[in-house]
């Protein structure tokens, strides 16, 4: 099973709860992450999809994104940024490395 997605297909899954994270081949935070983020899907812990926002993606500033489920008011803040759907909402969301970092060690 692929688990590259398209940006507009992040509310989309079959999955009730799932994380969706968010990178860029020209990012060097994504690099420096590349490893950890790899180990933690492969250890199975939740479903995951990556979306490398090279081809789409839409950025904007930060704000709350808690509870949005439509893609047409969804955006990142850049990359790498990692955010969890449930009942296809947002849930919770992580901007950065540290961040995601703190969320997949714990």
């Amino acid at each position: 099973r692929d688990n590259l997605i398209d940006f507009s297909d992040i509310f989309i899954q079959v999955e009730n709860d799932y994380l969706v994270y968010f990178y860029s081949e020209r990012c060097g935070h994504c690099k420096e992450i590349k490893d950890d983020v790899i180990s933690y899907y492969l250890k199975g812990i939740k479903t995951m999809y990556f979306v490398c926002t090279d081809y789409d993606a839409v950025i904007g500033a930060p704000k709350d994104l808690t509870g949005i489920g439509d893609i047409d008011e969804f955006y990142i803040f850049g990359t790498p940024f990692l955010i969890r759907v449930f009942d296809y909402k947002v849930k919770e969301y992580y901007a950065g490395t540290k961040a995601i970092l703190s969320y997949i060690d714990n």
